[in-house]
């Protein structure tokens, strides 16, 4: 969006087309998942990296 005036004609569309606000809806329900999804796969990962890969290589020692 260039400027105040095109933000304002997308948000017009946006709010005025039913159908339009719900695809925007979905979209942005679908990229939320996905990123949250993504972050809680690295955290898993480095736990899995950091905390109990140590502590098994430990253990067998």
């Amino acid at each position: 969006v260039a400027g105040k005036i095109e933000l304002l004609d997308h948000l017009r569309k946006l709010l005025s087309d039913a159908k339009t606000l719900e695809d925007h809806r979905i979209a942005a329900k679908k990229a939320a998942f996905g990123l949250s999804r993504g972050v809680v796969q690295n955290v898993w990962n480095l736990i899995d990296i950091h905390v109990l890969k140590k502590h098994v290589q430990e253990r067998d020692m």
